[in-house]
C-alpha cells in the first residue's frame, strides 16, 4: 500500500500545476545502489507521467500503474481517496489539487461532458424522429426521468436546465 511518506520520497507534487515531478531517490528503493544511481541520474528533475487512452495522466512507482489525480489527493491529503475524484472543470490531466474534489459516484456523474455522438448539441435533449418534438430527460437517483416533450428544442433545453439545477448537477455538466 501506497503511503504519503513513501510518495514524497518518489515524487515532487505542485499544487498549482497539478504537474509531479521524480526527484532524487534514497537507496533503500532499490535492490541496489548501482540501480538507484541508474534511475536518479535518469529520472530526477523530469515530469513523471503519461496520459493513457482514456485521457488520464499515469504514474507507475515500483511497477505499479496510479492515477495522478489520486495520487494528488494522497500527496496533499495524506490519504488515498475512498470514493472518486473529479475533475471539476472536466479536464482529465488537469490535477491541481484545486480542480480536484472527492465525490460519490453520482456527484461524478452530474459532471460529465456532452457525449460525442449527441446530435441536439445540449445534454439530455434530443429529437423524436416521427412526431419532430423535442424530448428532455435527466438521472434522478440513478433512474432515467423524462421531463416531457416538447414542440421546440428552446423549451426542452429550458426543462433540462431546470432539472439539473433543481438536482443539484455542477455547473460544468453537459459541456463540450
Amino acid at each position: 500500500m501506497l503511503t504519503q511518506q513513501y510518495l514524497k520520497e518518489c515524487l515532487e507534487y505542485n499544487p498549482l500545476t497539478g504537474v509531479f515531478h521524480w526527484i532524487d531517490r534514497p537507496l533503500w528503493h532499490f535492490s541496489s545502489e548501482r540501480f538507484q544511481k541508474s534511475f536518479n541520474n535518469k529520472m530526477s528533475g523530469s515530469a513523471a507521467g503519461f496520459v493513457m487512452n482514456r485521457g488520464y495522466i499515469h504514474i507507475s512507482i515500483d511497477g505499479t500503474q496510479y492515477l495522478g489525480h489520486r495520487l494528488a489527493w494522497l500527496y496533499m491529503h495524506g490519504m488515498m481517496p475512498d470514493r472518486e475524484i473529479d475533475h471539476q472543470n472536466g479536464i482529465r490531466t488537469d490535477n491541481r489539487i484545486l480542480n480536484l474534489r472527492s465525490v460519490d459516484r453520482k456527484t461524478n456523474m452530474e459532471n460529465k461532458a456532452r457525449y460525442s455522438n449527441n446530435t441536439s448539441g445540449f445534454h439530455g435533449v434530443h429529437q423524436i424522429k416521427k412526431s419532430g418534438k423535442w424530448q428532455a430527460r435527466i438521472y434522478r437517483d440513478g433512474k432515467r426521468v423524462s421531463l416531457g416533450c416538447f414542440d421546440d428544442f428552446s423549451s426542452a433545453v429550458q426543462a433540462r436546465i431546470k432539472a439539473e439545477n433543481e438536482i443539484g448537477y455542477h455547473e460544468n455538466h453537459g459541456r463540450i
